[in-house]
């Protein structure tokens, strides 16, 4: 958090005040419902059930016409990626998201894999 609001206050300069910085347990922490114009989640890799719990607490959290992006390693990460988990239990894939989010009410206006180059494993 300390490093995210660093780069905000260099960025954004007067803008960084419009950024909600929270230090909570993703599990137990509940946004406030339709209250934000952009939603993260970032490397976000636990078990399906709670996956899909923290999924639909964001799609909750955003404004009508707001954003919720969604970034991770994929479950082809095991055999054709580099770094991130490697326990398959907590990968998923585009068609899991899509399920994750039924329902909230977004518009699902890109869902793909976007490939990174990485340095080859040793």
């Amino acid at each position: 958090l300390d490093r995210g609001r660093e780069w905000a206050r260099r960025r954004l300069g007067d803008g960084f005040d419009r950024i909600d910085w929270v230090h909570a347990d993703v599990l137990h922490y509940q946004p406030e419902p339709r209250a934000y114009d952009v939603v993260l989640v970032v490397y976000l890799h636990l078990a399906p059930r709670a996956r899909h719990r923290i999924f639909r607490s964001a799609a909750d959290a955003v404004k009508s016409g707001g954003l919720l992006l969604a970034v991770a390693h994929d479950h082809e990460n095991l055999t054709g990626g580099v770094g991130g988990p490697q326990d398959p239990t907590v990968l998923y894939a585009e068609p899991d998201l899509v399920a994750d989010l039924d329902g909230t009410g977004l518009q699902i206006r890109t869902n793909e894999v976007r490939r990174q180059p990485a340095a080859a494993r040793a």
